[in-house]
């Protein structure tokens, strides 16, 4: 028997799954659309050259700045003869990346300032996927969290945390075989709304008494997922969780977990490393920027004090921040710096979801 769940996933800040791919000035450019609006456009420069091929006065042209190493010239050769069939995608760009990529242009290609990590998109698709690895992942590290409290007395967390078989002893598992996590199977989700598809910036802020300030030396661009908080056109989409019963039942798995523990150990776990994040790093600074941060706890709280919650809320993707994807350690005390977006003008943590959970 397998336990069949529909379950609506909607970003409140922004994601950003990453592939490890950077993208440069010969992969996008920012262009305006005849309404005015400007758009980030990723294209592909194989597409280019390929149809230019078949242009002799265009094909001497490239040929003679690849032997002159002209990487300025080259960017301007990609995006003077990209065409609507070379685009990928388009996405929305924030002012401070318009910003930065009015500066980055002029500069020269192999600093490398114009730089974004790629967002992640199913084989062939333009729009861009949550994958079912990182979903499970996410609600993986808040049940194994759940079960420290349940090892035998003498355990020392904080001295058997470096252990590499450190979650196989939480979980009494001897292999692979026994990982009750086979149980549980969750599909990719796919964000297809053109318009929650952006662009941005991330800023690295330090806290110094009640003070935030912004670390200029490092320069991060991404393709992200736009969410709630900062997008109307943001809304949930669905993937599917299964749990295989019978496998839990006769697979001889060292523990079983059902929908419910999903749902109040999620919003456990998560709900009180926001929490500690907040008061420790945001709470009473001096900053103006911390609207969306104010309105994001606000949601947290109403999420995770819901009496007959059917809803949860997981942290995903890239600057998701260490304490949220490692075990709760109650005598860890936050560092001193966080990566978050910053979005007109506004700093907006990365990789908070809601989950709302239907069973079909």
């Amino acid at each position: 028997m397998k336990e069949c769940y529909k379950i609506k996933i909607e970003p409140l800040t922004a994601v950003h799954i990453g592939t490890g791919n950077s993208l440069s000035l010969l992969d996008y450019k920012l262009s305006k659309t005849s309404s005015g609006l400007i758009k980030y456009v990723r294209f592909s420069s194989d597409s280019i050259l390929n149809r230019i091929a078949t242009d002799e006065k265009l094909r001497h042209a490239f040929e003679a700045m690849t032997l002159n190493n002209d990487m300025k010239a080259t960017q301007i050769f990609f995006h003077s003869n990209m065409k609507n069939e070379d685009v990928s995608y388009l996405c929305l760009p924030t002012k401070e990346f318009e910003e930065k990529y009015d500066i980055n242009l002029k500069k020269d290609p192999l600093q490398n300032a114009c730089e974004v990590q790629e967002m992640y998109r199913a084989s062939e698709k333009s729009f861009p996927t949550i994958p079912g690895s990182s979903i499970k992942g996410a609600i993986r590290t808040a049940l194994v969290d759940s079960c420290v409290q349940d090892v035998e007395d003498g355990f020392d967390f904080y001295k058997e945390k470096k252990n590499k078989r450190f979650e196989n002893k939480i979980l009494a598992n001897k292999d692979a075989k026994d990982d009750p996590f086979r149980a549980i199977q969750i599909s990719d989700c796919n964000f297809d709304t053109p318009l929650t598809q952006g662009v941005g910036t991330l800023q690295i802020l330090k806290r110094n008494n009640n003070t935030l300030s912004e670390k200029n030396s490092t320069q991060i661009q991404a393709e992200i997922i736009l969410g709630k908080l900062i997008s109307k056109e943001s809304k949930p989409q669905s993937f599917s969780l299964i749990i295989d019963k019978d496998l839990q039942k006769n697979g001889k798995l060292s523990k079983r977990f059902f929908i419910k523990d999903i749902i109040d150990e999620c919003n456990y776990f998560y709900g009180e490393n926001f929490k500690i994040e907040y008061e420790q790093f945001y709470k009473n600074s001096d900053s103006t920027k911390t609207h969306f941060i104010e309105e994001l706890s606000e949601e947290i709280k109403k999420i995770t004090t819901n009496q007959n919650n059917d809803s949860f809320i997981i942290r995903l993707g890239k600057w998701s921040q260490f304490e949220f994807v490692t075990l709760f350690d109650d005598k860890h005390t936050y560092g001193t710096s966080r990566t978050v977006l910053n979005y007109n003008g506004q700093y907006l943590p990365m990789g908070w979801c809601k989950c709302t959970v239907e069973k079909e």
